[in-house]
């Protein structure tokens, strides 16, 4: 679902790219009228979509999903939502009741340390400045 404080972070990317989506049902309702919405696909249209795809963008959820290394495998770069602080039992009501004391550092964290950039680009979404910054279709600073 995109809900309204994820539009900054898309209208960002939008200023890059074109946006495209594979939303359905209630969760259209706050979708910026700029994505072009797929629907529901099937595995085969969604593997064609994700090979013509430079980035896949990630909102926050679902946590440590298969699409994110989906899309990677199809080459696009993935831009992960990084969470400050951590994601756990602790401070996030999906996890409570859960038997596990794991702390998510971002949306994939698999993704985030063990394969990194230049296909896994983690930012904090609220932040706009590293939104701009810190994707792989933005000029990157010279060492």
């Amino acid at each position: 679902m995109v809900s309204q404080d994820k539009k900054k972070y898309l209208d960002i990317i939008h200023s890059y790219m074109e946006v495209h989506g594979t939303v359905h049902g209630t969760s259209t309702v706050h979708l910026p009228s700029y994505v072009k919405n797929h629907g529901i696909l099937s595995g085969r249209d969604l593997q064609f979509l994700l090979r013509e795809t430079k980035l896949f963008v990630g909102l926050s959820f679902p946590y440590e999903g298969p699409a994110p290394l989906e899309a990677i495998a199809n080459g696009c770069a993935f831009l992960n939502p990084k969470f400050t602080p951590p994601k756990s039992s602790k401070n996030t009501d999906f996890f409570k009741g859960k038997p596990t004391l794991r702390e998510l550092t971002s949306q994939h964290p698999y993704a985030e340390v063990y394969i990194g950039q230049p296909h896994v680009w983690t930012v904090d979404i609220d932040n706009s400045a590293e939104v701009e910054e810190g994707h792989p279709l933005h000029p990157q600073p010279e060492d």
